[in-house]
């Protein structure tokens, strides 16, 4: 049954935060060349969302993507073991939710991925292989149709040039980004695998980070198969495609008709690209998580960032004190969590000049 509508206040993030620069809008000299340095670029925790018990509304099973309404300063959380979308004001204020478990309209058996587009929140279902549309209007987070996808299985969905794209390689066309319109036909197709061989293994190895940088018409994919990164034009074009350096991803093989996945040599654990946010002055930061070989890791850690130039793929600093970011904001940067509970942190962020 579908909590009560009541609002609240969460305590962790007081009477208000900073307001949601809109995109597109200037943030200053954070377009910068000067900003280069990973060490100046600090974090306040200013609220989070998330309990193990109590508030229904702040209760999750795990959250698997975060998407933001930027126009109107709200954030939506996505939930795949509770088979839940969930709408909070950017204040932490709890506004409605959506979905449930099953294959009936508005229901979910695998929600994945979604992006806020065209005044709605998409909603990735990877189990049905459709995309499923929310509307929020007021305190009503209703459903607003599906699509089926021409996608088989995608994994990660962004938004760039008023059009969706999806990554999930494709055995037919043997690329791994698909460029959808509002209608989700298919408009083009584009890269290649990371992984290289037969189709059986570059499907199964296709799993992978997406992510649009609307203001400089870019995207990017990280493979967590292996450890490499590539830009693209909104059109396709490749633009770079680089080695993340010292990151030492499982070693993978087929063996058998089966893929396998081992441990680096001489190692008990693993490096795997965990994160891919754009990120202002049209650079990005890759994050990457080690791990220790067959063991579950939260994915709160981070062992190292990368901040990438979206246009040449240059690599311009590492550190290992950045914490997980899921997307920035503004001037706000959110993060999931899942220990001790799965919940949401939201940190404001500042940028020091580099001396």
């Amino acid at each position: 049954m579908t909590p009560s509508k009541r609002r609240f206040r969460n305590a962790f993030l007081g009477a208000t935060l900073p307001w949601i620069i809109p995109a597109g809008a200037s943030l200053g000299g954070l377009q910068d060349p000067a900003y280069t340095s990973l060490d100046s670029l600090e974090f306040s925790e200013v609220g989070r969302l998330g309990v193990l018990e109590g508030d229904p509304t702040q209760m999750f099973g795990d959250v698997t993507a975060l998407s933001v309404d930027e126009s109107r300063g709200v954030l939506f959380v996505l939930d795949r073991l509770g088979h839940r979308l969930s709408a909070f004001t950017i204040a932490g204020e709890f506004i409605d939710w959506a979905g449930g478990q099953g294959a009936g309209p508005g229901e979910f058996t695998r929600p994945v991925a979604m992006v806020s587009a065209w005044g709605s929140v998409h909603v990735v279902d990877w189990g049905q292989n459709r995309l499923t549309r929310f509307q929020l209007d007021s305190d009503n987070l209703g459903y607003a149709g599906e699509l089926r996808l021409p996608v088989a299985g995608p994994t990660k969905v962004c938004l760039l040039d008023d059009a969706l794209f999806l990554l999930r390689y494709q055995e037919g066309s043997g690329h791994i980004v698909h460029r959808v319109d509002q209608a989700a036909n298919l408009a083009s197709s584009f890269g290649s695998p990371f992984v290289e061989g037969d189709a059986f293994m570059a499907a199964a190895t296709d799993d992978g980070l997406l992510a649009c940088d609307d203001a400089y018409r870019r995207v990017y994919v990280v493979s967590r198969a292996v450890p490499r990164a590539r830009g693209y034009s909104a059109n396709g074009a490749l633009l770079w495609d680089i080695e993340l350096p010292g990151v030492e991803t499982a070693v993978i093989t087929r063996e058998r008709g089966v893929v396998r996945w081992n441990p680096p040599p001489g190692r008990s654990t693993n490096d795997r690209p965990v994160t891919l946010v754009p990120a202002p002055g049209g650079r990005f930061l890759v994050q990457v998580q080690e791990g220790v070989w067959g063991q579950a890791t939260d994915p709160a850690t981070v062992a190292r960032t990368f901040l990438i130039d979206g246009e040449s793929g240059e690599i311009l600093d590492e550190s290992y004190d950045i914490p997980r970011i899921e997307l920035f904001s503004g001037d706000l940067a959110f993060s999931r969590v899942a220990e001790p509970v799965p919940h949401v942190v939201i940190r404001e962020w500042t940028w020091s000049r580099d001396e």
